[in-house]
């Protein structure tokens, strides 16, 4: 066998050993969402530096949706924003809270963070396909905790070796988006005779939520969101494979109050709608939260708020849903803001 040969033979098994025995992190490079800088939060980053708020609003469109902070601001006489994004879930509050509130050169004296029934300590929700993206908005290139919780912590034997093993399994999401994005540009574009992105603005007027049956909408995203749920209501299981208790370590030592405050779904205005397995875990939530002297507010069982204050699915409706929503807020919140300065 000639040199070159060996040499040859060589590097390909160092080649293939690396392929085998690489790293878990190694396994993620493909799989976990990339840094994306957006103007959105350089926006949140900017109104924190300028506008100088007491309270920070983190959440999502159910949050955007419900509390008017403008108004709130009257009431309280404190300066407020929002820091949120649409479909943003506990990975995406680890991330503003740890990238954008914190890492700013002027910090908020209170986060507001606003969550629904388990989804606070379930790192893995709505951290993959099209929420990749904005999860990588707020991602440093180096995420090991996001890594560990959200992705490979997440994995089943069976993904795991896919992922390792398989670059098309590791592909498929960005797969997918081209395959979608190729019939509905160029084919459907080409057979209706219509420029390119046409067809996704018509199906997103199609398909918003304000033409839907909110009953059904509302049926089908609790079916959605219950899914394998059983486990995900064992709040001592998931506590330590959560975001939360990073967040809340990260908080005191900023010197940055939380409250946490779950809203009430659609679901809740039928008396008795909760699992019983979902209201231990919220039983359990409320004693950590008072172990680590962290405040939680929870509206669920507040009669106030009527199947006429919402919107569609458990977003509050922006006339009288916001309006009511946003005076009981201040009502709970008051006392505890009016001891910031004290």
């Amino acid at each position: 066998m000639s040199s070159l040969v060996r040499v040859a033979c060589a590097l390909l098994v160092i080649a293939i050993a690396n392929f085998i025995f690489r790293s878990p992190n190694d396994v993620l490079i493909e799989h976990k969402p990339q840094y994306e800088d957006t103007i959105r939060i350089r926006r949140f980053e900017r109104d924190l530096e300028v506008i100088r708020p007491k309270i920070v609003f983190l959440g999502n469109s159910i949050m955007d949706e419900g509390v008017d902070e403008k108004e709130f601001s009257r009431l309280t006489t404190t300066q407020t924003i929002k820091i949120w994004s649409g479909g943003g879930a506990s990975a995406w509050w680890y991330l503003a809270l740890k990238n954008v509130i914190v890492e700013a050169n002027y910090k908020p004296q209170m986060v507001m963070l606003f969550f629904r029934d388990h989804f606070l300590t379930d790192p893995a929700y709505r951290v993959t396909g099209k929420y990749k993206q904005i999860i990588g908005a707020v991602a440093k290139q180096d995420e090991p905790l996001l890594d560990r919780l959200a992705y490979l912590g997440q994995m089943d034997a069976v993904a795991y070796f896919l992922f390792r093993y398989c670059p098309l399994y590791r592909q498929s999401d960005n797969i997918k988006n081209q395959l979608e994005t190729t019939v509905k540009d160029k084919v459907v574009s080409s057979l209706c005779g219509l420029e390119q992105g046409m067809p996704d603005q018509a199906i997103e007027r199609l398909f918003d939520e304000r033409n839907l049956n909110s009953d059904l909408l509302t049926i089908r995203q609790v079916a959605a969101e219950s899914a394998g749920s059983n486990k995900l209501y064992d709040f001592q299981q998931e506590l330590d494979r959560s975001f939360l208790p990073y967040m809340i370590d990260m908080a005191k030592e900023n010197n940055i109050q939380l409250i946490f405050v779950r809203m009430k779904r659609r679901r809740d205005v039928k008396p008795g709608s909760q699992p019983k397995a979902l209201q231990k875990y919220i039983k359990n939530l409320e004693d950590y939260l008072a172990e680590k002297q962290v405040a939680f507010i929870d509206f669920t069982d507040d009669k106030r708020i009527k199947i006429q204050h919402y919107g569609s699915g458990d977003h509050l409706s922006r006339d009288g849903g916001r309006r009511l929503f946003t005076k009981m807020l201040v009502e709970e919140t008051l006392p505890i803001i009016q001891n910031l300065d004290r």
